[in-house]
């Protein structure tokens, strides 16, 4: 592999990154000698970029020798996924030293150790025609690619009909030898999943189980990120990033919940109302002004029959209730929350149920009742 990068000089200089080397005479009394490194050791895991490396020299000799002309720079490098195609030359004020930077790269996947040598040239001419003496131009590495953090999966793809659940995709996670601890995580810094979220497998397994927790309108398509961490033994983060997405196709069905259940858990005590969650009827024929309220049911534990809030705890805020004239949509907008504490008045421990209920009465078709569930679990 070979680019090019030129800088200023007494001449033009041209780096390149290859894979073969060079040879031919003629060239100035010039000689570049490389002052450092004297070799270069690296140690990265799977997935992880290998430093970048800096090979410094300095000119000597007939220098003026090199008006006029273009210096290549030659790094043979054996092993070239170790490095990038674009390697970069920086140089010293007074025009008689530099370097070439190789930027790392990631290299194949599995355990390994590279040990080989690169040679530095200096040439006249692209093809190593002309090559000046270069001293010390020998650099031996050795970069040691260890267990890392890997996936069974690239990439994780729902595929579902309006209306249907789809089931739950496990895939393995392979970690670092001695990890500390890993995660599951959103990415991009979100702190709650999507319509998709990932879970550590319940067994206690090395597996990480995505599950969708919402339902789409037909022939739609979401998409997301799901990142894997794991902490290495020598306290290094390790990511990857698997990409996530959810096709729904169609369906015969006339409506669907947003979510088929809802359950919110939180401690006795709770201060405030929970965080906002939709649970909205989709409706492909977008005639959600034919959806009605009708009435909520609840249950409760016998250790909340004395208490006033038993039956008010659930907050549905439907948008559409409250506009005149409704509109038409593809759905049908309501969002829970629950609240457990009235002041010092605060629901007892337990399991408490409530049970939307609501009309859809499509135009020349008949009116179905559709009820969702929602669980309110207060742990003492």
């Amino acid at each position: 592999m070979r680019s090019l990068v030129k800088a200023a000089l007494p001449c033009s200089i041209v780096a390149l990154i290859a894979c073969g080397g060079g040879g031919g005479g003629g060239a100035p009394n010039v000689t570049l000698t490389v002052t450092s490194p004297a070799r270069f050791d690296a140690q990265v895991y799977e997935g992880q970029t290998v430093p970048d490396l800096v090979i410094a020299g300095r000119l000597s000799g007939d220098v003026s020798a090199l008006n006029g002309k273009t210096l290549y720079l030659l790094a043979v490098v054996p092993d070239t996924f170790l490095f990038t195609s674009t390697p970069a030359v920086n140089v010293d004020n007074d025009g008689l030293g530099g370097n070439i930077q190789l930027f790392g790269a990631i290299p194949p996947d599995g355990p390994a150790t590279y040990s080989n040598t690169i040679h530095l040239h200096v040439c006249l001419d692209s093809g190593c025609g002309s090559e000046l003496n270069v001293v010390n131009g020998a650099v031996p590495y050795s970069v040691q690619v260890k267990k890392g953090l890997s996936v069974g999966m690239a990439s994780v793809g729902f595929s579902t009909t309006f209306g249907t659940v789809p089931d739950p995709i496990t895939v393995s996670v392979s970690l670092p030898d001695g990890a500390l601890s890993w995660d599951v995580k959103p990415a991009y810094g979100e702190t709650a999943f999507g319509m998709v979220a990932a879970e550590k497998a319940q067994d206690g397994s090395d597996h990480v189980v995505f599950t969708t927790t919402e339902l789409a309108l037909s022939n739609t398509t979401y998409q997301d990120t799901v990142r894997i961490e794991a902490v290495t033994p020598d306290n290094q983060t390790l990511v990857r990033q698997i990409p996530v997405s959810l096709f729904t196709g169609p369906s015969g069905l006339a409506w669907a919940f947003q979510r088929p259940s809802l359950e919110v858990t939180v401690s006795q005590g709770y201060p405030a109302l929970t965080p906002e969650v939709d649970a909205g009827v989709l409706l492909p024929n977008g005639d959600s002004d034919r959806v009605f309220y009708e009435d909520t049911a609840y249950t409760w534990p016998p250790e909340a029959d004395a208490f006033p809030n038993k039956a008010s705890w659930l907050y549905a805020y439907m948008l559409e209730e409250i506009a005149s004239p409704r509109p038409a949509m593809q759905i049908y907008v309501v969002n829970l929350q629950a609240q457990v504490c009235y002041g010092s008045d605060c629901l007892p421990a337990g399991t408490y149920g409530a049970t939307i209920h609501y009309q859809y009465m499509p135009v020349g078709g008949s009116t179905s009742d559709l009820y969702f569930p929602v669980n309110l679990v207060i742990q003492p």
